[in-house]
């Protein structure tokens, strides 16, 4: 003999959203990305700041400058991917367990 289930103990199998693998690259490469751009922009200051300064520090400057903030955009979207990811897994499983409502006629 065989115990199958009932139509109301259904066994459903748990399903985890992933997030895309963009983010994960995004959230490895953001430390870098900061780091890289901190590490530039604060080494140019002194060429910076100088009246005469040149071409080429200024252009070191900004390249440093959108390095910092490219490794804070990545950071801060994959944060919020992940976030999002997250919620909407819990709003899966809630939605899994729930019981279909049961129309009285």
């Amino acid at each position: 003999m065989t115990n199958s289930p009932s139509h109301g103990d259904t066994v459903t199998p748990t399903t985890r959203l992933r997030a895309p693998r963009g983010v994960i690259w995004m959230l490895f490469f953001a430390p870098f990305l900061i780091a890289a751009g901190a590490f530039i922009t604060v080494a140019m200051r002194p060429y910076v700041t100088e009246i005469s300064a040149e071409g080429d520090a200024m252009l070191m400057a900004w390249f440093g400058a959108i390095l910092l903030c490219l490794g804070v955009a990545f950071l801060i979207a994959g944060l919020a991917l992940v976030g999002v990811r997250s919620l909407m897994q819990q709003q899966t499983e809630l939605l899994r367990r729930a019981q279909p409502e049961r129309h009285r006629d």
